[in-house]
């Protein structure tokens, strides 16, 4: 017989062990991390509170971070934080790139959460491309050819092709790499608007009305697009690259994400050259 039954009790004395019960499973609870998330540029996303959270508490923070808080912005201090734990981790060079993956959030004590993304079916194909790792926030298409990797050559021999010339090309080089790591074949996770990025240079649905999305996985066509939408390369605001149009008011809104933006653009710019 349960001693809760031996004498008369206040309801309050009977509540107590499943409150404290309660309270013991939520404090088991790990805080969550939607790897949909894992995107530098995200804002305002609870995942990325807990990552911040998770950061300060580890003592990983760089004091900017502390300063800040949990914003729930993925930018230049939490991407810097994150690099820290990667660094920890065993990770060196390029590979500690600050965007949170399963292994550094399962270091910091977060529960990983797998972000389903609906991806369009295409037609079958019969090659059998080998497998590999999709950068952080991105998907593998089911397109033929979805899962191939652009060398660095070949990446900018496509540019070349798509019409643009001379410092231009390690611009727009550096803006593929950045937005699809080279893979034709990929496209983003949802947006808050409910739209997708897609392709070498993650066009955006908007520009459906503009363009044959039947063929916007090929990395040639794909790259002319881009070439148009940086008026032949004049013009990379549209990749917050330079002083003109979103760019531009993204240095007045958030000008430390418009410098990242331009130091990621210098580094890739150098690596393009020295091919």
């Amino acid at each position: 017989m349960s001693t809760l039954c031996v004498a008369p009790a206040s309801a309050s004395t009977v509540a107590a062990p499943a409150v404290a019960t309660k309270v013991a499973v939520a404090a088991k609870a790990k805080p969550a991390f939607q790897s949909a998330h894992a995107r530098i540029g995200i804002q305002n996303s609870a995942s990325v509170r807990n990552l911040q959270r998770a950061l300060v508490k580890k003592r990983f923070a760089t004091k900017s971070l502390r300063r800040a808080g949990a914003t729930g912005n993925y930018l230049k201090a939490t991407r810097q934080s994150v690099a820290k734990v990667q660094r920890k981790m065993g990770f060196k060079g390029r590979a500690a790139d600050g965007v949170v993956g399963s292994t550094s959030a399962k270091r910091l004590g977060l529960r990983w959460v797998v972000t389903k993304t609906a991806v369009k079916k295409a037609p079958t194909t019969t090659s059998s491309p080998t497998a590999y790792t999709p950068p952080a926030g991105l998907k593998v298409a089911t397109y033929p050819g979805g899962k191939t990797k652009l060398s660095g050559a070949s990446l900018k021999s496509v540019i070349r092709s798509a019409g643009f010339t001379g410092s231009t090309v390690c611009t727009a080089w550096g803006i593929a790499m950045r937005e699809s790591g080279g893979y034709p074949g990929i496209m983003g996770p949802m947006n808050s608007n409910k739209t997708y990025d897609h392709g070498l240079f993650q066009i955006n649905d908007v520009h459906r009305a503009n363009i044959s999305f039947a063929s916007i996985y090929n990395a040639t066509y794909n790259a002319k697009y881009a070439y148009t939408l940086s008026n032949r390369g004049t013009n990379f605001s549209h990749w917050g690259i330079g002083n003109q149009g979103w760019a531009a008011e993204l240095k007045k809104q958030n000008k430390s994400y418009w410098q990242m933006l331009q130091d990621i653009a210098a580094n890739y710019t150098k690596q393009c050259n020295a091919l």
